[in-house]
């Protein structure tokens, strides 16, 4: 018996991705749940949040007060002089500045370390001679499609009475998904970087606001539905973040850091665009091969749905004796699979891209600005 030759390719995404509006298969579960809590699940999402935060109307809400919010503080600010606010020249008000970072940073580095220990856990072996297909099967079908691995899209997959994946450790459900709950609910949080910018009597530019607000939207289409990208996404953007917002503490601290930290800084998160964006869109014309196995019935014929009932009984009616029954050989199949597979993960998709393109703009014309036409005046 041989395993055989998977492969990685590219291809053109299939139509179902495309259905709308993406049906209720395609959402995610509610993460796992653990009796005792660890550093990788200290703390359950309580079911009542999951739901809230679940239903579209919750980022669009908070999002649009968070903006409306913003564009009324701007106005104040304006008449006010861009004077501070007393409460925001008082020393508790640095401490909580200071804390906040703190937090961030640790929260961001939590997430980087857990979503690492999740994916060494459930990482192919390297010597695995279909290592390439099995690595492709791990970051993409990330979540449970069904019992032995039947798919929520038989047209897709197939739907054989013993089908399973070849590497079965969906990382959603064995971490991915919890992680990505917490970064998604963070994002709420994040938007006090804003408040403490208009509490100091500045203004809060449109790259502020619009990195806040539509982060929100992404985030909640990349959980909701399960998403591959989103894996790649939180990646980099907790990385991002660690070093983002160690050297925001560090600033409010009182230390003096190079302008090239905060420059290499920007550099890195229009990267991190950049990059995420690409492997994004790689996830949509990506498919790879699955073996499946049919075990062969005591007659040398496959093992059907139909007559699969039939040797049931039999074998367990024979169980003290099944040594010596004859030994069923599988006979192994390939497949093509796609790697989005429901048009739930397609719409998180289009809805980071749609995002990420005036966000690049908006980064990089910032960078422009702060960096590269300031070194030109100060030349002259």
């Amino acid at each position: 018996m041989s395993i055989p030759n998977l492969l990685v390719h590219f291809q053109l995404p299939p139509r179902q991705v495309f259905d709308w509006p993406p049906g209720d298969a395609s959402q995610a579960d509610f993460p796992y749940t653990q009796a005792k809590a660890t550093w990788l699940h200290p703390i359950e999402i309580p079911s009542s949040v999951f739901r809230y935060l679940a239903d579209v109307k919750a980022p669009i809400t908070i999002a649009s007060i968070y903006m409306m919010t913003v564009v009324l503080l701007n106005n104040l600010n304006q008449t006010r002089g861009s004077r501070p606010w007393t409460f925001a020249t008082t020393a508790p008000f640095n401490l909580l500045v200071i804390l906040h970072n703190i937090f961030l940073a640790v929260f961001s580095a939590w997430t980087l370390a857990g979503l690492c220990v999740v994916l060494w856990n459930c990482w192919p072996s390297m010597s695995d001679p279909n290592f390439v297909a099995r690595v492709a099967n791990t970051i993409c079908q990330i979540t449970p499609t069904g019992k032995l691995g039947y798919s929520e899209s038989p047209e897709m997959l197939g739907s054989m009475p013993m089908t399973f994946m070849d590497h079965p450790n969906h990382i959603w459900s064995a971490g991915v998904g919890y992680f990505s709950w917490f970064f998604y609910i963070s994002k709420f949080y994040e938007v006090v970087d804003t408040f403490i910018i208009l509490a100091k009597g500045k203004q809060s530019s449109f790259l502020q606001t619009y990195h806040h607000a539509g982060v929100m939207l992404c985030m909640w289409a990349s959980v909701r539905y399960a998403s591959p990208p989103a894996l790649v996404g939180v990646l980099l953007n907790s990385t991002i973040h660690t070093l983002m917002y160690t050297y925001f503490s560090i600033t409010a601290l009182g230390f003096r850091v190079p302008v090239s930290i905060k420059r290499s800084l920007t550099t890195l998160q229009i990267g991190q665009f950049l990059l995420g964006g690409a492997i994004a869109v790689c996830y949509l014309f990506i498919g790879y091969d699955i073996s499946t196995s049919q075990v062969t019935n005591l007659e040398g014929g496959r093992l059907t749905q139909s007559n699969y009932s039939k040797v049931q009984p039999v074998m367990s009616n024979h169980s003290d004796n099944i040594s010596s029954m004859p030994v069923a050989e599988p006979v192994f199949d390939v497949q093509a699979t796609p790697c989005l597979q429901n048009s739930g993960q397609t719409l998180a998709l289009f809805v980071t891209l749609v995002y990420l393109a005036p966000l690049i703009y908006l980064f990089v014309s910032f960078f422009s600005r702060s960096y590269v036409k300031r070194v030109r005046k100060l030349g002259q």
